[in-house]
């Protein structure tokens, strides 16, 4: 009973020990200051292209219609067509800025979702190209975007097809101006 008694004694030491040691040592991590030097230098890296105002919607005949309307979806504009036909075009406006703090590039304008077709249209964009500078704050009002049909997709009796197109995508891509 007295080793027991003893035991105790020596393990409520040890545990008061400990608690007064870890005690000791969050207060003085608490207290430490911990001054740090040197410079920050802001660097003026920041471009946002950004594409608004999407409107005016056409095509060259009433068959052809726009299934789904283009949106904005970041920063990309996407729609659908139904009946497209051979020889026919379908075109939009849309505005495009930058808003950031530096000059950008255009760097790519590509269609995304016509892999199958690509051979058999073509696009354009007014006021834009590759390799474009668009300056800060800067915006272009009104590119007119248009995709026409020019080849035929033919059936296995080489009969024209009207197509209908899903989840067509334009990217304009860009980058840092660096020069």
């Amino acid at each position: 009973m007295r080793n027991t008694k003893n035991r105790l004694k020596i393990i409520t030491i040890l545990a008061f020990l400990v608690a007064v040691l870890s005690i000791g040592v969050g207060y003085s991590s608490y207290n430490t200051t911990i001054e740090v030097s040197g410079k920050a230098i802001a660097v003026e890296t920041m471009g946002d292209l950004k594409i608004d105002n999407i409107n005016n919607p056409t095509t060259t005949i009433d068959t052809i219609l726009y299934k789904e309307q283009p949106v904005i979806e970041d920063n990309k504009i996407v729609f659908s067509i139904t009946s497209f036909s051979p020889g026919n075009s379908v075109s939009f406006n849309f505005d495009l800025t930058n808003n950031g703090i530096i000059p950008i590039k255009i760097s790519d304008i590509r269609i995304e979702g016509i892999d199958e077709y690509k051979d058999n249209f073509e696009y354009s964009i007014t006021n834009i190209n590759i390799g474009d500078i668009i300056n800060r704050e800067t915006n272009l009002l009104n590119n007119v975007f248009t995709m026409t049909y020019k080849e035929a997709v033919r059936d296995e009796y080489n009969n024209p097809l009207n197509l209908n197109l899903d989840n067509v995508t334009l990217v304009i891509e860009y980058e840092q101006n660096r020069e």
